[in-house]
């Protein structure tokens, strides 16, 4: 019997970000895609809630004693924190445009939360929307009007928790930059080819840091690779849950 595979949405998105997978995935494994706590139309009260123990109490409940783990983002953040919290769960991990707490972010990426921010302090809800999807991480999403219209839906659903509380999302994860050496399941590490200079510094530092890991960059993508190449994206999800079957 297949293991199950748990799937990490990214950050102001939820579940659905996960359907061209799910689609390709669900006839052989069975699929834990949950929505996290702060997302959606949901409301997140506390700031010292853990995602890694939300995610360990849906396992359990779900009787998923070891599951392949995907993480786009600050799902792969989380994913990554999961696997070395409870190693002997993670039959293997898949970050997908990770970014990982401990890895300093550059201007750049700084700037993007800053002018998040400032929408949101001056602008409200809807501004802070407008000024994150015209982030420079979505420019491959931009090109394709379908694609984009389907993201802003779903960033249009989330809360705004994190910007009305200026908590980072990130906040409750702690720094692992000294610990990659610790993952012991079968990493793969995915980025876009076009995603921004930052999560490819990410990426390539996940790899040093990891040694059972390869890295693969994928061909005309941006930072939502699984859903601009999702093809190429689950074949290598296959390839690689064969690897901790």
């Amino acid at each position: 019997m297949p293991l199950p595979v748990l799937l990490i949405h990214g950050h102001t998105l939820d579940a659905r970000m996960w359907q061209p997978q799910i689609a390709a995935l669900e006839e052989q494994f069975e699929i834990i895609a949950p929505t996290l706590r702060g997302y959606g139309a949901a409301v997140q009260l506390e700031e010292s809630i853990s995602h890694s123990d939300d995610l360990i109490a849906l396992l359990e409940a779900r009787d998923a004693t070891r599951v392949h783990v995907v993480g786009l983002s600050l799902g792969g953040n989380i994913a990554l924190e999961l696997s070395l919290r409870f190693p002997e769960r993670v039959a293997t991990l898949a970050l997908l445009d990770s970014s990982f707490k401990g890895f300093s972010p550059d201007a750049a990426q700084l700037e993007v939360g800053y002018a998040v921010q400032r929408a949101f302090d001056t602008g409200g809800l809807e501004a802070a929307r407008v000024a994150w999807l015209d982030a420079p991480l979505f420019a491959a999403t931009r090109e394709n009007a379908a694609l984009h219209k389907q993201l802003e839906a779903w960033v249009n659903d989330y809360s705004g928790w994190h910007w009305a509380h200026g908590v980072s999302p990130s906040a409750q994860i702690p720094d692992l930059s000294s610990r990659l050496n610790q993952v012991t399941a079968p990493t793969l590490i995915a980025v876009g080819e076009r995603d921004t200079a930052y999560f490819h510094s990410v990426a390539h530092a996940l790899h040093a840091g990891i040694a059972n890991s390869r890295l693969e960059t994928i061909a005309g993508a941006g930072h939502m690779v699984n859903l601009e190449r999702p093809e190429i994206v689950n074949a290598l999800l296959l390839e690689h849950f064969g690897r901790g079957a």
